[in-house]
């Protein structure tokens, strides 16, 4: 009990030391000049103007899909919600970056101001305020509830880059992470677990997410942390710091992400976690689910843990009450209720909102063969299923996180399903992976694999 109680401790010291130092980096990059950073995020008004509020990749087709028409004719053959980006979110980014008023540093930091008009859509106050002649600085807003950490990002990149730039190099970074990381997965599994990833990914749809600030924010910390434990597994599994690596994922998830499609930061690296590990079939007994249930307390510890922190220091430090406006959130968005006509949202409507991403002509026929793959598998493997089943039925379990995830924040997985989405890809692999444990064909380059 000792040692729990050590390793509680020095956890707790973790997330308050990742406030104090969350903090100052955000300090620090609000002593910057805005001149530069406003200059090149003017620049960038005419990408909104011309893309609009959420834009898709096939702008002529314009299929809004919801749970109420997702068996019409027109949304199976061309919905394109799945494609969308999130210019709403990415206007009000940049605006909360070029932002000059007078207040102290420290109010600043915690507050997160913006100039913003009479409009609530970001994407029309930001052109309104800043396409004219002149600036136009007609009122304040603030955003304190979040940390807003990719501002330690964002600031000093908008100082060289304009928001076009910024997607180029999004693209770019990304790219070249994730052809490492595949170059990692295939030393250590072969080119048959690329080929499950790059299924796993079809369900995440990584096309759009370059050009969105907003999606990048997690699938950067994703992509991190699936390559640190590539490359550090054997280094963590001998300091059994696998607990630690969660916590600092959570920590880490709650600084720089604005609630898009967080749980992906666990269930990804859990998933490789279990598959790198020399005795996998140990997750699939009880002592091995309730580590893996540790794990999401401990990660879910370092997310609520380094969150509420924000909601603490601006509450001591400025005159807002944020804590106040974050409870008032956390009770909206858990709540039942949705939407501009208040839709009364059940756990399956929410979940459904979301696999309805996934309902049009392209992914039907991806399914499709996907299930005839699993069928020749089965029949094939027949043999092999309960053994699976036994010995693998923890990637089942795991399968079923982001479903749990959507029907406890059932109100903002509705709202934002063109973006929660991306959470099943967890869900992908992890089923996935369990299907090609059926095969005893193919050699694994690990036990129990």
């Amino acid at each position: 009990m000792s040692q729990v109680i050590k390793k509680l401790l020095t956890y707790i010291a973790v997330i308050l030391g990742s406030w104090v130092l969350g903090f100052i980096a955000l300090t620090a990059v609000f002593l910057l000049p805005e001149d530069n950073m406003e200059k090149n995020a003017v620049r960038s008004v005419d990408i909104f103007e011309r893309e609009g509020t959420y834009p898709t990749m096939f702008d002529s087709v314009g299929v809004r899909m919801h749970p109420d028409n997702m068996f019409e004719i027109k949304t199976l053959l061309f919905n394109n919600r799945i494609t969308a980006r999130d210019n709403f979110t990415d206007a009000l980014m940049l605006e909360n970056a070029i932002y000059d008023g007078n207040e102290e540093v420290i109010d600043k930091a915690l507050n997160v101001y913006r100039w913003t008009d009479q409009d609530t859509n970001p994407v029309l106050s930001f052109k309104n305020c800043y396409s004219g002649q002149a600036i136009v600085k007609e009122q304040r807003d603030s955003y304190a509830r979040y940390w807003h950490g990719y501002l330690v990002i964002l600031k000093p990149l908008l100082l060289f880059l304009t928001y076009g730039g910024i997607r180029i190099l999004n693209y770019i970074v990304m790219t070249a992470m994730l052809a490492y990381l595949c170059l990692l997965m295939l030393k250590k599994f072969g080119r048959e677990m690329i080929g499950l990833y790059a299924v796993s990914l079809i369900f995440f749809w990584p096309f759009t997410v370059p050009a969105c600030m907003q999606f990048a924010t997690v699938s950067y910390i994703t992509l991190t942390a699936l390559i640190v434990l590539f490359k550090k597994y054997d280094s963590i599994s001998a300091k059994n710091s696998f607990g630690a690596m969660f916590l600092l994922l959570g920590i880490v998830t709650a600084y720089f992400d604005y609630l898009t499609f967080p749980i992906l930061t666990f269930g990804l690296p859990l998933i490789f976690v279990i598959m790198l590990s020399d005795d996998s079939h140990h997750f699939s007994k009880l002592k091995g689910f309730i580590q893996v249930a540790l794990w999401g307390m401990v990660w879910s510890m370092g997310y609520v843990g380094m969150w509420a922190g924000k909601w603490i220091l601006a509450s001591l430090l400025t005159d807002s009450n944020v804590i106040k406006e974050a409870l008032g959130k956390i009770a909206e968005r858990t709540n039942a209720l949705a939407g501009v006509d208040m839709i009364k949202v059940s756990a399956l409507r929410s979940i459904a909102s979301n696999l309805c991403n996934y309902v049009n002509i392209v992914y039907i026929l991806i399914i499709a063969i996907i299930l005839l793959w699993v069928l020749s598998v089965s029949i094939k493997n027949r043999d092999n299923f309960r053994s699976t089943l036994k010995n693998n039925w923890i990637l089942l379990v795991i399968g079923f996180i982001p479903v749990v995830w959507y029907a406890t924040f059932r109100n903002h997985s509705y709202e934002h399903s063109s973006f929660t989405f991306r959470s099943l890809q967890i869900t992908a692999l992890a089923w996935l992976v369990f299907v090609d444990r059926c095969k005893d064909t193919i050699e694994k380059t690990r036990d129990g694999c």
